[in-house]
């Protein structure tokens, strides 16, 4: 039995230190279990997306819950419509567009109306371990 994970991974998250990973590619990520979906996620797309989301990707020393390995079988980029306000830009709710997308790009570029805000990506023979971080 195939067993499939669903992982929000920040745009933020790889722009400043994190590794290209490509369709087909192993990895090995630290994540925050999130049993109830990701919070965020559903004001840009919907609850029922958010729901099926499962992991957080995380590499800055934030919480963790465990490890998660897998490999990558599909990988969509998420952008939402924002709006200036106030010399603030701001999101609008149910803005946002998947594009499915062959590689994780962090500098994926935007529009004048839109912002990058990550990615939502599908791991196969994925495997959750609960404790400590990866030291590696």
């Amino acid at each position: 039995m195939d067993v499939r994970a669903y992982v929000w991974v920040d745009s933020w998250q790889f722009q400043c230190c994190g590794e290209v990973f490509r369709t087909g590619d192993d990895v090995r990520w630290d994540v925050l279990a999130t049993p109830e979906g990701i919070g965020g996620v559903d004001d840009r797309l919907s609850a029922d997306r958010a729901r099926r989301i499962h992991f957080q990707e995380e590499h800055h020393g934030g919480r963790t819950d465990g490890v998660l390995t897998g490999t990558v079988a599909g990988i969509q980029v998420l952008t939402v419509g924002r709006v200036l306000r106030e010399r603030t830009r701001e999101t609008v709710p149910n803005s946002g567009r998947l594009r499915q997308v062959d590689r994780a790009d962090p500098w994926e570029r935007e529009q004048p109306d839109r912002t990058f805000d990550g990615w939502i990506v599908e791991l196969t023979s994925a495997a959750y371990t609960a404790g400590e971080p990866d030291p590696t």
